[in-house]
């Protein structure tokens, strides 16, 4: 725990200056790639314990033979004393690691130097508090989760990066994106109908729609377990039969609502329903993420789909103030209550739950 508090301490250090500095633009930016620079070190250097799957990443790399490119994307991998068969993209990626270095650690490395340049052009791209949104990661947990998830991470990052075609309504580029980020892990694919669903505009009563076909999903989800078991790859099968009551992923999932909440309560009542709907792909994320949490309560894949849009709440709370209050002091007021609610969140969460078995936290050297 002691590594991310000081983590954490560190960076809200470096984000005060620059706010006293935010008449010079310039530092804002150099803070920010300070930042980046900080989590990629702790991410990149960290030994393979930290992490509940970086160990097994290490050991596919580890197993994956340079000569057999082709050959290896058809067979089962050793992982120690079981195999496992990853998705293509990600084993091809491998084999280019290897190409050049074939270290152990090398994969841990590249994964973290990928996940942190992604999210780099993410938040630049798409964030107007650019600060805001890195301590996020942080206090929200993404970081350390992952940390764990390297493969998900990517194409989750990936897809969000594709996000701007979405917004250009390019749908065969955004389809190339989701695709590849695929490659990585199969799950991104759920990220395909958010280009549709970013076109309903979003009302009070489209909302409690959206919530109440939720709530009959998750009333009738016993039916629908049994229709995904015949569609789903048999390597997630796992995750749609198991059943279980997470009370965890409930708790956060009340946390990111009560956020969202607190945000909306602050915005000014005309900009409101503009704001929710001129960001509306934020705004989905948001509403898809706390409805797969809801369903998560009974079966274990509702926590594990919440996990995917989750981590655009770093774009969407920032977005939402941004453009949702007009006046300054106001704006800086929710931003330094928002910094203060995570942060105390986020070390209530550290002495209570194990991120992603990413603690305690060791250098590989």
């Amino acid at each position: 725990m002691g590594w991310y508090v000081f983590i954490a301490s560190i960076v809200l250090f470096i984000i005060v200056i620059s706010y006293f500095c935010r008449s010079k633009v310039s530092i804002s930016k150099l803070a920010f790639i300070y930042i980046c620079l900080i989590l990629f070190f702790f991410m990149a250097f960290r030994a393979d314990t930290v992490g509940a799957d970086t160990i097994q990443y290490v050991n596919i790399f580890k197993n994956i033979n340079r000569p057999d490119s082709i050959g290896v994307l058809y067979s089962n991998i050793s992982v120690g004393e079981y195999y496992v068969k990853e998705e293509n993209g990600y084993v091809l990626y491998n084999v280019l690691v290897k190409f050049f270095v074939s270290l152990p650690h090398a994969i841990t490395f590249t994964n973290s130097l990928v996940i942190v340049t992604l999210l780099f052009i993410t938040i630049k791209k798409q964030s107007p508090d650019m600060l805001l949104s890195i301590w996020l990661y942080i206090t929200l947990g993404v970081f350390q989760t992952e940390m764990n998830m390297a493969r998900n991470a990517i194409g989750i990052l990936l897809c969000y990066i594709g996000f701007k075609y979405i917004k250009e309504r390019k749908l065969a580029k955004y389809l190339i994106i989701v695709l590849l980020a695929s490659s990585f892990h199969f799950t991104s694919i759920l990220f395909l109908p958010l280009y549709w669903l970013s076109e309903i505009e979003l009302s009070a009563k489209n909302i409690s729609i959206g919530f109440i076909l939720i709530m009959a999903i998750s009333v009738f989800s016993s039916f629908l377990k049994r229709f995904l078991l015949f569609i789903v790859p048999d390597v997630y099968i796992g995750y749609i039969g198991m059943e279980t009551i997470d009370f965890s992923g409930y708790i956060l999932g009340i946390f990111y609502l009560g956020l969202v909440v607190f945000v909306l309560l602050f915005m000014d009542k005309n900009n409101r329903l503009n704001s929710i709907n001129s960001n509306s792909i934020g705004s989905w994320a948001i509403i898809l993420n706390l409805a797969f949490f809801y369903i998560g309560y009974n079966f274990d894949f509702g926590t594990r789909v919440a996990a995917l849009f989750g981590p655009y709440l770093i774009i969407a709370i920032p977005q939402l103030i941004s453009s949702g209050i007009d006046n300054q002091k106001k704006k800086d007021i929710v931003t330094w209550l928002v910094y203060l609610i995570c942060g105390c969140q986020y070390i209530m969460r550290l002495t209570i739950n194990n991120i992603g078995m990413t603690m305690p936290y060791r250098f590989a050297f």
